[in-house]
């Protein structure tokens, strides 16, 4: 039994995550966007967009898409590339 906790958390320990920040903006008028649905693609691991349109996400190395949504406006995935992207 202490084996596999220990094995268990060696595994916790050398997962590798990145954290990724951003802003997402009206792409017409550069207005900050709040309560946008900002998703790691294929995982449950999201956040949402503060008032200023800001968010902060940590992801494991090997994702590769943000996937952002919003009422009334159409679900866009981004690929994570150290680029800055507007997204609506």
């Amino acid at each position: 039994m202490i084996f596999s906790l220990f094995v268990f958390g060696s595994a916790i320990l050398l997962a590798q995550t990145v954290q990724i920040t951003g802003t997402v903006t009206d792409e017409q008028e550069g207005t900050p966007i709040p309560g946008v649905s900002v998703v790691a693609v294929g995982t449950t691991i999201g956040t949402t967009t503060d008032v200023n349109g800001n968010y902060s996400i940590t992801v494991p190395t090997d994702i590769n898409r943000l996937g952002f949504s919003f009422i009334g406006m159409q679900t866009k995935e981004v690929e994570i590339d150290g680029q800055n992207v507007k997204i609506f």
